[in-house]
């Protein structure tokens, strides 16, 4: 990097891009499915793990999660992806202040059981945390589009 004391700067860009170009890309998977009339007309009938995608479907993904999916379950996978949206760029936003002014501070580096330390340390458990449930939640999404059957070509 040219600039190392820009890199948490690069971060937060980098991290505000990802957060709205994931939901944007959700929105298009559902205009390119068909719009939420075409996708609610073809979700399964049968009962299956609805949670069941990568990376929590080793709490979600058993048989006895099984069940027939709902509008509630749709709309839940989109607020996991909204607060994804939302949570990750704020997390960022703050724990680039907190990298900004422990550089240019005169103070000398935090210990590990300092407020600052522990602060960041509870920052980067929330924004790990958001991203798993927004990805979670995207890739129940895009399984449940990719069953609807394609429209033809005009």
């Amino acid at each position: 990097m040219l600039f190392p004391r820009l890199e948490s700067i690069c971060s937060l860009l980098r991290t505000v891009q990802v957060a709205f170009a994931v939901v944007r890309l959700a929105e298009l998977m559902y205009l390119l499915a068909g719009g939420w009339v075409r996708v609610q007309e073809h979700l399964p009938r049968e009962p299956f793990p609805v949670f069941g995608q990568p990376p929590l479907c080793l709490f979600f993904g058993w048989r006895c999660c099984a069940r027939r999916i709902t509008d509630r379950d749709i709309y839940f996978m989109a607020l996991g992806m909204r607060q994804f949206a939302v949570v990750a760029p704020v997390a960022g936003t703050v724990d680039t202040c907190a990298h900004i002014a422990r550089l240019y501070s005169a103070r000398a580096p935090a210990s590990e059981w300092s407020v600052a330390f522990v602060f960041l340390q509870v920052l980067t458990a929330l924004y790990s945390a958001t991203t798993l449930i927004g990805m979670w939640s995207f890739n129940n999404l895009y399984s449940r589009a990719e069953q609807c059957p394609r429209r033809p070509s005009a």
